[in-house]
């Protein structure tokens, strides 16, 4: 274990009790934060403390925090599902992997610096003119 890393959680759910027991019974109460929620207008804050953002769903269809994450320049770490797999370019923008032992090697690996590239592809592939091109593109077709 290194002792430089904490992880944050953001969210409540049906696990939040067993996460609860699990920090209290390893002793991590000083290097694992859970908060329930966090404002939208505070979200971005957390992206830019981060050296990274990850997201364990396999079943993210859109992925609208993997978007925010990337905008402000974190460093993304995704199991592959369809949200992810369509924003994130592989070892260009984040990294996608397909198993959660994969996701902790991409994380011990990874080029946080990766979050510039990251930044500019919401920039460039998804911003609203960009968004509003593709729709009127499908309305007219």
């Amino acid at each position: 274990t290194n002792e430089n890393y904490k992880l944050l959680i953001v969210g409540k759910g049906r696990l939040r009790e067993k996460l609860d027991s699990i920090t209290l019974d390893r002793n991590l109460e000083n290097r694992v934060k859970i908060i329930n929620s966090i404002s939208n207008k505070d979200i971005w804050q957390v992206y830019r403390i981060s050296s990274f953002f990850v997201n364990l769903s396999r079943n993210e269809i859109f992925g609208m925090a993997i978007m925010e994450a990337m905008y402000y320049e974190c460093c993304v770490v995704a199991i592959k599902a369809p949200g992810p797999q369509y924003i994130i370019e592989h070892k260009k923008s984040g990294y996608l992997c397909e198993n959660y032992n994969e996701v902790v090697d991409c994380m011990l690996k990874a080029n946080t610096l990766l979050g510039k590239e990251a930044h500019n592809r919401i920039e460039k592939d998804f911003n609203w003119a960009k968004t509003s091109e593709i729709i009127l593109n499908e309305i007219q077709n």
